[in-house]
């Protein structure tokens, strides 16, 4: 099948890469924020420019702080708001002091958005509602979607996707731009004392593996769960 002829996958309900992230595990890990700001600069709403092996980030020029936001779920807001709350234009180097605010305040807007949605039990996050089983089986298929398209058209035909072929493992880290700025979030926060690796679940028998999938897409270090109490 060539690229041409392979079929184009659409996220189900629309939704961002992290929310994919958080019903297949049922916790927020280090991964998902890294693809959350891969996303957001994807779509025009983070300006990160690679500078001398660093990055400078900053909210887009020429645009209001309504359009600014508009668009935004609110763990997507709460983390471009805890990193760039001064308005400035901070090197990722120089952010140490920001990161885990911001990772905490991601984390449990991603947890109550997936609960809100009710795709995962509200006291038991790592379970999903049935909605969310049916959600994780459209998952699933736009998963296998993006492996059939760039099987097709290789790498450059899932650049369109690159926030969630990134969470897929199915995008290099060190090709694009917004690929390095994800990597180099990693290499920045799983620095952070604290974070602790999250456990691999076991997968269902017959059922694809994803905690699997997305501890090889982010690296080990993409795979640290995000805990609220740092």
């Amino acid at each position: 099948m060539s690229a041409e002829n392979a079929r184009v996958p659409t996220p189900p309900e629309g939704l961002r890469p992290a929310q994919m992230g958080i019903v297949l595990l049922g916790r927020p890990i280090l991964g998902h924020a890294a693809v959350t700001l891969a996303d957001l600069a994807e779509r025009g709403l983070l300006q990160a420019d690679e500078i001398a092996g660093d990055w400078r980030l900053e909210r887009p020029p020429r645009q209001s702080r309504s359009h600014q936001h508009a668009g935004l779920l609110l763990f997507e807001e709460a983390l471009l708001e805890g990193l760039l709350h001064d308005a400035g234009k901070p090197l990722l180097s120089g952010l140490t002091e920001q990161l885990a605010p911001a990772l905490r305040q991601f984390a449990s807007g991603l947890l109550r958005d997936a609960v809100h949605h009710g795709w995962l039990r509200r006291l038991h996050h790592d379970q999903r509602t049935q909605a969310g089983e049916q959600l994780a089986a459209q998952i699933r298929s736009f998963r296998s979607g993006l492996r059939l398209l760039k099987a097709a058209g290789g790498e450059d035909a899932i650049t369109g996707y690159l926030s969630y072929a990134l969470m897929f493992g199915l995008a290099s880290r060190d090709r694009l731009p917004h690929a390095r700025f994800a990597a180099s979030w990693i290499r920045a926060c799983s620095s952070l004392p604290g974070w602790m690796p999250a456990e691999a679940k076991r997968p269902r028998p017959g059922g694809p593996d994803f905690t699997r999938d997305e501890w090889r897409g982010m690296g080990l270090d993409g795979a640290i769960a995000l805990s609220a109490s740092l």
